[in-house]
């Protein structure tokens, strides 16, 4: 199993968007696709339209209150499942993982059990530096990180990518960073603005993969809300990812 984890330090950077719509993609290739919601909002929760038994969600996995094949719930979408977010997650798991050794490690540890069951697991993380956001990189074997294209987006993507090197040197996360995910680019006609054009060039600095851009749009909000794919074009960057993802092996 490939665990993705959608990382970036700053809120609004399009995180839980992205894991949903990936999710979605991943999918429909046929793939059998688990969302693990570490933000302690629950937004990928809500999106998936669940209500959480208590006891049943990610923090209960993470101090060891469940297991997680009792917190893997379907959706209803066709080969999409996800471990909830739950009540009181922030504080409970994050002091939990920040009183334990290795609670970096915690996370991968506990998936060990069903990583046979799933293609693909994506994680969505919080939007700032805690003991979570270290488990689910540490859990990685793939970061995908989604900016905003403005300046905001741009400091976001350089503290991530400084983030993620010092948990490669302590020896949390040992995977890689699958590339950059443009979000909210703003086109106006057939010009980019220009805060885009310069996030853009900002970004291919980093060496990294740059997939298509998510354009701002007003769809993709409706599509979040009603549970539908993108249509194509608006939802290539997502398409573009998933046939990475899914030409890889596990």
């Amino acid at each position: 199993m490939r665990v993705v984890g959608l990382v970036s330090l700053s809120g609004g950077q399009g995180k839980t968007t992205s894991a949903f719509f990936l999710g979605l993609a991943l999918a429909v290739r046929g793939l059998r696709v688990l969302w693990v919601d570490l933000d302690p909002q629950a937004n990928l929760t809500f999106y998936a339209g669940l209500t959480v038994e208590r006891g049943r969600e990610v923090g209960a996995v993470l101090r060891r209150q469940c297991e997680v094949a009792d917190a893997i719930y379907a959706t209803e979408w066709e080969r999409l499942f996800i471990v909830p977010s739950g009540g009181a997650l922030q504080q409970a798991a994050n002091e939990y993982l920040a009183s334990v050794g290795g609670g970096g490690l915690v996370l991968r540890r506990r998936f060990v059990a069903v990583q046979d069951w799933f293609d693909v697991a994506i994680v969505d993380v919080p939007p700032a530096r805690s003991p979570l956001v270290v488990a689910g990189a540490g859990a990685a074997t793939d970061v995908l990180i989604p900016v905003e294209c403005n300046v905001k987006g741009a400091n976001c993507l350089a503290e991530t990518v400084n983030f993620l090197q010092e948990l490669e040197e302590a020896g949390v996360f040992g995977g890689r960073i699958l590339g950059i995910l443009p979000f909210r680019l703003k086109v106006f006609g057939s010009y980019l603005s220009r805060d885009s054009q310069e996030a853009l060039q900002f970004f291919q600095g980093f060496g990294l993969k740059q997939f298509p851009a998510l354009v701002e749009s007003e769809r993709v909000k409706v599509c979040l809300r009603s549970g539908e794919a993108l249509p194509p074009g608006l939802g290539d960057c997502f398409s573009a990812i998933a046939k990475e993802l899914g030409d890889g092996s596990y």
